[in-house]
């Protein structure tokens, strides 16, 4: 199971892991903040952070030239970071890191406030006897339907069935 947002230390592997899954444009991928991710390897990581880099750029579908561009996104990191020095690097990295806690956090509250906008429409107090399910299918096709049936107080959902439909 996964630690909790805020029960991440900031660079950590599953930190890193998390910040991964809200990657989805190559820009996002080859960034700064990911260069510095990618640094902060330890002998406890399960996975190279850059092995992971590579595994997300291809689950996002950035084939072409990808070795060549994990390449030059590891030069211009290390570049950047000889050219304005370590203490504006982090400075920058911590603006970026600040960035992307908020990003998360707000599709976190969107992802809540739909949930409860939503609630489950299931009535505990209803009476269902039976239900038939009918659904049209051409004749010969074959079809799986699936049922959970629910108890409710005094009564369970006894059949669903599905019949073809004899026009076809």
């Amino acid at each position: 199971m996964q630690k909790n947002m805020t029960d991440r230390t900031p660079g950590s592997y599953d930190d890193f892991v998390a910040y991964l899954g809200t990657v989805r444009t190559e820009e996002e991928l080859f960034s700064r903040l990911t260069y510095w991710f990618a640094g902060q390897d330890r002998p406890e990581d399960v996975l190279s952070r850059s092995e992971l880099v590579e595994a997300r750029a291809k689950e996002l579908g950035f084939w072409q030239g990808l070795t060549f561009r994990m390449e030059r996104w590891l030069a211009d990191g290390k570049s950047e970071l000889e050219a304005v020095g370590r203490e504006e690097f982090q400075s920058r990295i911590a603006e970026d890191y600040a960035a992307y806690r908020e990003k998360a956090d707000a599709a976190r509250a969107r992802f809540r406030d739909r949930r409860r906008a939503a609630p489950f429409n299931f009535t505990p107090d209803c009476q269902i006897s039976g239900i038939t399910f009918r659904h049209r299918l051409p004749i010969g096709s074959q079809s799986c339907f699936f049922f959970i049936g629910r108890l409710v107080p005094n009564r369970m959902i006894q059949s669903v069935t599905a019949q073809p439909d004899p026009e076809r």
